[in-house]
């Protein structure tokens, strides 16, 4: 089966068809409450009393396991098992675009033409396409008259093309693989940072482009996030090591920090290693107003904060409360950060209290697969990735701050989009990378001669068109 929304706890593999991020939010939304510490247990029924005769309680749906009962019996090809783990699964997690995939695609392959028809035409209210010409497990509807609207529905979903941008720049070297861009307003310039060569480019205004963080300077790895301090003159980035990356050992397996540069000499001035005793993956992060970084673990769904004379990280949300926070940006009063959870969408957390809680969707509209995330004024900027078409949305906010009120396409279907992933707003307006081909990437190990890789390709959405 094709599926289309790409899991996303980075950096396993930006295109796997199944990963921690949905398992752990599908875990936490079926997950009952918590007992209280000391409950006072039931006292022992009278020796009198006669048997319970009613049939105990099924136990909940664990959907990691369901889930994987479920691809089990897909793979062995009983589809009966396939429909009945599926259809046990979307109802904790009704909506989810991974899940109704996979209900769609079982009810195809068990005979229910008209249920599959439904459950993807559902996904289509919300925007997303899924290509059933091209996917044997839907090759059923292929011909069948009553599929012609769905088809008709699917085909206007890929061929609409919506795009406020214009070319920001390109850069000349189709392995530098970009992540995260970020932008000094005191000099113009733009910073790129790169996956493979492991190092962080600064594009002028005038267009020279030169190696501002050497390859593997002071341990680098992959970079993934970065963000400028204009007025401390500081240069964040978060970094992981992949076998990917161009000159991965076997040491380096495991590692990710978060690195400080001087953004006018681009020496390092301190790195944060993740705290020992559970995996991590630093893969995004946003600057406050006050200076202090905030850094998303995708691994373990945990938060953390560091200032530039900090000793270590500290931690702002525990693992738990996010299963794979990717995209981050604080609020204009700096008492929040608007997170995006991979496989759960958008949420919001006091970082006083270090609490997160869910924000509230727009009707027909999905908030899932969002990648990276910034702010203009009172909307949020967002790149996601993780469904199709690519998209970058302008996100309105409720005066609360705890609901998105619309999601409105800016760039939707741009010809050149493969992957887009993390821009920032500048001076210019909004600046992202356009075309990672991150998912190329990592199906070929890094491996240029097993595809075309293209030039690097930044698109700029301008002021006016963010958040009028």
């Amino acid at each position: 089966m094709n599926e289309r929304f790409h899991t996303r706890p980075r950096r396993a593999c930006a295109l796997a068809l199944l990963g921690q991020a949905v398992l752990v939010a599908l875990a936490a939304a079926a997950s009952p409450p918590a007992p209280a510490a000391k409950a006072t247990p039931p006292a022992p029924p009278a020796k009198s009393a006669a048997p319970a005769a009613a049939t105990p309680a099924a136990p909940p749906v664990d959907p990691s396991q369901a889930w994987g009962i479920g691809i089990a019996a897909y793979e062995r090809g009983d589809y009966p098992a396939y429909l009945a783990a599926f259809e046990g699964l979307v109802k904790v997690a009704q909506d989810h675009p991974m899940v109704m995939m996979r209900l769609a695609s079982a009810y195809a392959l068990n005979g229910r033409p008209a249920d599959a028809i439904r459950t993807l035409s559902h996904l289509a209210d919300l925007g997303i396409w899924t290509d059933i010409a091209n996917d044997n497990d839907f090759k059923s509807l292929a011909t069948l008259p009553d599929a012609a609207g769905l088809r008709l529905r699917l085909q206007a979903l890929r061929d609409k093309r919506v795009q406020a941008s214009v070319v920001a720049f390109r850069l000349k070297d189709p392995t530098l693989v970009p992540e995260g861009v970020a932008f000094d307003v005191k000099t113009g310039a733009y910073f790129v940072s790169s996956q493979y060569q492991r190092k962080i480019v600064r594009r002028t205004g005038d267009g020279a482009v030169t190696d501002f963080v050497q390859p593997g300077q002071g341990g680098l790895w992959m970079v993934f996030g970065i963000a400028a301090d204009a007025s401390r003159r500081l240069l964040w980035a978060v970094s992981t090591a992949e076998e990917s990356m161009k000159g991965a050992t076997a040491e380096d397996a495991g590692r990710t920090a978060l690195f400080l540069f001087d953004l006018d000499t681009g020496a390092l001035k301190r790195t944060f290693p993740a705290p020992p005793g559970q995996d991590s993956t630093f893969d995004d992060l946003a600057l406050g107003p006050e200076g202090e970084v905030y850094v998303s673990d995708s691994a373990s769904g945990t938060i953390y904060a560091a200032t530039r004379d900090a000793r270590r990280l500290e931690v702002v949300i525990s693992p738990g409360q996010l299963g794979s926070p990717q995209g981050m940006v604080v609020s204009a009063d700096g008492r929040r950060l608007y997170v995006s959870d991979y496989g759960r969408g958008l949420f919001s957390v006091d970082v006083q209290a270090g609490i997160a809680i869910r924000m509230r969707s727009p009707a027909g509209a999905t908030l899932l697969g969002i990648d990276g995330l910034a702010r203009s004024g009172q909307c949020l900027i967002a790149v996601q990735n993780g469904i199709q078409p690519h998209k970058v949305l302008r996100l309105r906010l409720s005066d609360d701050r705890q609901a998105v009120v619309s999601a409105e396409p800016l760039d939707l279907n741009v010809p050149d989009m493969d992957e887009p992933t993390l821009g920032v707003v500048s001076t210019e307006g909004f600046v992202y990378v356009a075309n990672s081909q991150d998912g190329k990437f990592r199906n070929a190990h890094g491996d240029f001669t097993k595809y075309k890789a293209a030039e690097p390709l930044l698109l700029r959405i301008p002021t006016a068109q963010l958040c009028p």
